[in-house]
């Protein structure tokens, strides 16, 4: 425990270091992580496949909803108290903080359009389009520590778990 702590106190405080001005691109950034935001996208990835009677990537956006149900689940079992701060108290943020539902759902949601956009695009587009959505997938779990919402260990365990979850997705669904 005392090396994740460190690990925390040390990164959050390399995070934090970036110029005050970069407060509005995080919170812009972290709004696209947000949970609503993130799955009225996967719907709109599931009525499309639902209109083009794609039944694997229907299956994947199925599958996808249920990890992100789990991860909360999980959330609500380990109960790890978000960074105490006045941005969390003053926004009423009750939720728990590991892992991280906003790195969990955008590696899990981003990363399953990255894997599509991979398979159905032509060069160069699907690798563009790849990149760009790994880079915000980056940006949005680094915004959360930026922002005083989550340790940076949430953040970590958020990709990891979506990352396993994501691969699992594609294995089971395609």
């Amino acid at each position: 425990m005392k090396l994740l702590n460190h690990f925390d106190q040390k990164t959050t405080l390399l995070i934090q270091d970036l110029p005050a001005p970069w407060i509005d691109i995080m919170k812009n950034v972290s709004f696209l992580g947000e949970p609503i935001v993130v799955l009225v996208i996967a719907g709109s990835g599931y009525i499309s496949a639902v209109q083009k009677h794609q039944k694997p990537i229907q299956t994947a956006f199925v599958y996808a909803v249920v990890a992100f149900l789990l991860s909360t689940i999980l959330k609500y079992i380990l109960r790890r108290a978000r960074p105490d701060n006045l941005d969390i108290r003053t926004l009423g943020i009750r939720s728990y903080s590991f892992p991280s539902g906003h790195a969990f759902g955008t590696v899990v949601f981003y990363g399953l359009f990255s894997y599509l956009d991979l398979k159905y695009l032509t060069h160069p587009w699907n690798w563009l389009i790849s990149l760009g959505l790994w880079i915000i997938v980056v940006l949005i779990g680094i915004s959360r520590v930026y922002l005083k919402f989550h340790y940076p260990s949430d953040v970590l365990a958020g990709w990891l778990l979506g990352g396993a979850s994501l691969v699992m997705i594609i294995q089971l669904a395609f």
